[in-house]
């Protein structure tokens, strides 16, 4: 039955993730309700008492925090997962702000700082451990600034063609931040807020009592490096060294540790940021030349669209592939059928096939055949018969109709997976099918979608174990994709990466660029879930 169980997935379910009961089918009340009290009732902020408009938005590229590409954390047990806490996702930066209220400064200027994690495993003062975060700021048209760091440590210089003239520094060891001038005088105090709830460092500058930044306006053109490294008390300038090889208290992972930059992780321009860190010269004693981002209104608040020309013209090559493969795989186990009438295990992998393909009669009706047949998998069998109940659902025009076939659907679902051997290739179908239904259904009606991501998460172990690289990858894009609805979108980014990691080993062309865009889709979800909770 393994063996059989192993044909039918190759090629019934690396497709029959995307069959699943339409989330729009049962049109309720709530839902609409809900969206309508949020949409029109939300109170919004002025501006100015928020920290200003916006004026630029960055994206970074998650997992980069490896400096040249092979840094890693300390061993010590507070760093786990030993990824993240030191990864700069986004950088945001408001327009100055001359007339404040509600702030200590009466002008002022605001920079926020999203990580992929912010913790505080430590008890820093400040609410946050690790970060160690240095902003330079080129001021355009300005005399003066420097290529070099006001302070050593961070082993870096800056590009001769935009000298910084202010750095702002913030740890998470000191309440405020400071601000210094280029020749690493000290200027003010910063004013550093944490938001915990979006992993957001928000950074606010004074431009008055003679700082140098009380001309800046929302028209002036700045050009901003930024920086994070790993903070230490005791380090130079507060950079945590960074050696060939972790230890407790040292990151690893840097061949020249006199000469390679202490940066973990650094807002990139168009270039990549390994090459650029990596372009240091150990025998001459040159550090890497750091280039910054330009900063004016309006600049970096392009997001990339989730659909090109490359992905449809891709997307139409793999539906026709899959299509071909279908029909070759329908006809075949139709023959096998007609030969041999008797073998269970065909009459599965032809209902399956059919199910797949949305000839929902046809596999209904092989499966009721089924049902009952000693040599046949009943807890397969009960799952695509509930899954199948559920798209009756859809059809019905009364909402009470599809809330009684629903909740009949999901006692059959539940009973497949409670009959299913834990582990086992069939239950991967099993789980699939409750999946599907499970995060298709309105979770404020029925409270499934936890389920459903739980059911995902087993998926991706199971296959994983097995071996089963597409079912992997499609388990990953649909776990990502529950994570979106419950609001959860750098864990949906996670989830689209280690799909993506899995599509490029199995050198899946096709599934790497799609999940390529769904990462970009939930970075632009989470980024508009941060704008409208300015």
């Amino acid at each position: 039955m393994l063996q059989k169980i192993r044909i039918i997935i190759m090629f019934a379910l690396a497709g029959m993730v995307f069959i699943s009961v339409p989330v729009y089918f049962i049109n309720f009340g709530s839902q609409s309700v809900g969206n309508f009290m949020t949409r029109v009732l939300k109170i919004r902020v002025d501006p100015v008492y928020s920290g200003g408009e916006l004026m630029a938005i960055f994206n970074d590229p998650y997992d980069d925090d490896k400096g040249i590409g092979t840094y890693t954390y300390p061993d010590a047990k507070e760093y786990s997962p030993y990824r993240g806490h030191l990864d700069l996702v986004k950088y945001i930066v408001r327009k100055p702000v001359h007339e404040g209220a509600w702030s200590e400064f009466n002008k002022f200027w605001v920079m926020e700082l999203v990580f992929n994690t912010l913790e505080n495993p430590l008890n820093a003062p400040a609410g946050f451990s690790f970060p160690l975060i240095n902003i330079y700021i080129s001021l355009d048209g300005k005399n003066g600034g420097t290529t070099r760091s006001a302070f050593p440590g961070i082993q870096a210089s800056f590009d001769s063609a935009h000298p910084w003239h202010y750095l702002v520094t913030v740890h998470g060891w000191q309440i405020d931040g400071s601000l210094y001038n280029s020749e690493g005088k000290y200027v003010s105090k910063v004013l550093v807020d944490i938001i915990k709830k979006d992993d957001k460092i928000r950074v606010t500058i004074p431009i008055e009592n003679n700082t140098g930044l009380e001309t800046l306006t929302d028209k002036s053109i700045s050009y901003h490096y930024v920086t994070v490294g790993n903070f230490s008390l005791t380090g130079e300038n507060h950079f945590k060294p960074i050696f060939l090889s972790a230890t407790t208290h040292f990151g690893g992972g840097n061949p020249e540790p006199e000469c390679g930059p202490r940066i973990y992780d650094y807002l990139q321009p168009s270039e990549s940021q390994y090459d650029i860190l990596s372009a240091y010269n150990p025998e001459k004693r040159k550090y890497a030349v750091l280039r910054p981002v330009k900063v004016i209104a309006g600049e970096g608040l392009h997001i990339p669209d989730n659909k090109n020309d490359t992905m449809d013209s891709a997307e139409k090559t793999y539906q026709v592939k899959k299509r071909k493969r279908k029909m070759d795989s329908l006809k075949s186990l139709i023959k096998m059928v007609e030969e041999v009438p008797e073998d269970v295990d065909i009459k599965t992998e032809l209902a399956c096939l059919y199910f797949e393909m949305g000839e929902d009669e046809k596999a209904l009706t092989i499966f009721n055949q089924l049902t009952g047949e000693s040599d046949s998998d009943q807890s397969l069998v009960l799952a695509y018969l509930g899954a199948l109940h559920a798209k009756k659902a859809a059809s019905k025009g009364n909402n009470v109709e599809k809330i009684i076939i629903v909740k009949e659907s999901l006692a059959i679902l539940d009973r497949a997976v409670s009959q299913a051997e834990p582990g086992s290739l069939s239950m991967i179908h099993v789980l699939m099918c409750r999946a599907n239904v499970f995060r298709s259904i309105p979770d404020d009606v029925f409270g499934k979608l936890d389920t459903a991501v739980a059911d995902l998460k087993t998926l991706k172990k199971i296959s994983k174990i097995n071996g089963l690289k597409e079912i992997y990858i499609n388990v990953s894009d649909l776990l990502g994709d529950c994570y979106i609805r419950k609001g959860w979108h750098k864990k949906a980014v996670d989830s689209f990466h280690d799909g993506q990691i899995m599509a490029f080993a199995a050198g899946d062309e096709y599934h790497v660029l799609k999940l390529k865009n769904r990462i970009l889709f939930a970075e632009k979800q989470y980024l508009d879930h941060l704008i409208m909770n300015l």
